[in-house]
């Protein structure tokens, strides 16, 4: 499964990579940023971010 992770300004290219997603038949879930928690089930994570607030994510 992967990851969509998002910011308030990235909502849409988040929707318009999950329906890329969809169409070859990945499974996905989108998260708002604030919402967000690591987990070990998932093999990747798409984050439309900047940079600095994905690795404070992935840190914790």
């Amino acid at each position: 499964m992967i990851t969509i992770v998002y910011t308030a300004n990235n909502k849409r290219l988040a929707q318009e990579i999950s329906k890329i997603l969809e169409y070859y038949k990945y499974d996905y879930t989108l998260r708002y940023i604030k919402e967000f928690s690591f987990s070990k089930d998932v093999e990747g994570y798409i984050f439309l971010s900047s940079t600095g607030i994905a690795i404070r994510k992935l840190r914790r």
